[in-house]
Parts: C-alpha cells; sequence; structure tokens
C-alpha cells in the first residue's frame, strides 16, 4: 500500500485585507438590501454623518437603525445607558483564541476607519430621498415587526431611527464584532453587565 502525501504548496491563499468600501457588511452573516424613501435632508445627515466615521451610507444606516431598535426595547436611563456602551464600546477587547480572524478585521477596519469625502447634493431629486440600507437579514423581521407595532410603514419606522441615532454606534459594531456577538446581543449583555454592577 503507498501513502500519498500532498505536496507542498508554492504559495499559500490568504484572502485580500478586508475592505469596509469594498464589502460595508458583517462576514459571516446574509444582508438584504433595502431602499429607503427618507426625508431629502434626513439622507443627506446620513450620508454626512457615515462619511465622518468613514462608512458608507448603506452600512452607517443599518449599524445606527438596529442600535436605535434595541435601545428602544430597553427601560432604562437612554442617555446614561448610551454613554456607557459608548465608553465600553472605545475599549478595544482582547482578541478571542481561535475566534473567526475575518470578524477581528472587520473590527478593526471599523476603529481604523478614515473620514470619507461625501457629495451633499445628489444630481437627481429621487435619489436625494433614496437611501440603500443593508440590513441584517436575521434583523429585518424584527425592523417589520417594530414598524407594525408603532403603526409606522417600513420607510417612515427606518426614518425615526435614523433621526435618534447618534456618531459613534460603528465601535458599538466593532466592539460587538471583537466579542462574537452581533450587535443587539452586544448592547443587551452590556446593559445586564452594567445592571449587575449596581
Amino acid at each position: 500500500m503507498r501513502l500519498l502525501v500532498p505536496a507542498e504548496s508554492s504559495s499559500t491563499f490568504d484572502p485580500p485585507a478586508f475592505d469596509l468600501a469594498s464589502r460595508p457588511t458583517r462576514p459571516g452573516g446574509v444582508h438584504v438590501e433595502l431602499l429607503a424613501d427618507v426625508p431629502p435632508d434626513l439622507a443627506a445627515r446620513v450620508r454626512v454623518a457615515a462619511a465622518a466615521e468613514g462608512l458608507p451610507a448603506e452600512a452607517w444606516s443599518a449599524i445606527a437603525i438596529e442600535s436605535e431598535r434595541v435601545l428602544g426595547t430597553l427601560q432604562a436611563d437612554r442617555d446614561r445607558l448610551v454613554d456607557d456602551l459608548d465608553l465600553a464600546a472605545r475599549g478595544q477587547s482582547a482578541v478571542i483564541p481561535g475566534g473567526a480572524r475575518r470578524l477581528t478585521e472587520y473590527a478593526t477596519s471599523l476603529r481604523e476607519a478614515q473620514p470619507l469625502p461625501v457629495d451633499r447634493t445628489p444630481r437627481i431629486e429621487s435619489a436625494a430621498r433614496r437611501l440603500l440600507v443593508l440590513a441584517p437579514y436575521n434583523s429585518t423581521s424584527s425592523w417589520r415587526l417594530a414598524a407594525i407595532e408603532g403603526g409606522l410603514t417600513m420607510d417612515d419606522w427606518m426614518s425615526s431611527m435614523l433621526a435618534r441615532s447618534a456618531p459613534g454606534r460603528a465601535l458599538w459594531e466593532a466592539a460587538s464584532a471583537e466579542r462574537g456577538e452581533n450587535l443587539a446581543e452586544w448592547i443587551l449583555a452590556q446593559t445586564a453587565r452594567r445592571r449587575s454592577a449596581t
């Protein structure tokens, strides 16, 4: 019997470094494209806020909407909770041994993102109202349910979430990716830790 041993490869396959511009979504998840019809001034504010944080608007919007949805489910002093979450997100988590490398790269990309140029004046008026949102597939049912419970269309509900959101939520997403949690899990876990500490 002859044992076949694979020949040593002359080269190894290393995927390219993670790039938010070409892949503005969390690795390992399925995302759907939602085209939201929002007020033009809100769409412009979202584009400016996203560019300031170095993110494509479609990624920034999804993070903003999901973080606001989860905050809305919690009965807590919102301002204090947001401050605590901001503080927790600023501290980079230790790398999880054997953790998903692409998630770590994604988190690093979010933390190291540099401001981008922004075009505040879309050339077509209808484009000023349309906002592409790359929504995590596992969140879209929760988003639709929240819109129904609020008696709003999906567009109006997403607009209300975007109008409330503040800068810095990309760091929340980075912290959640570093811990191997989705954004909702991270917010809820941080809230539980905060309550148990008081």
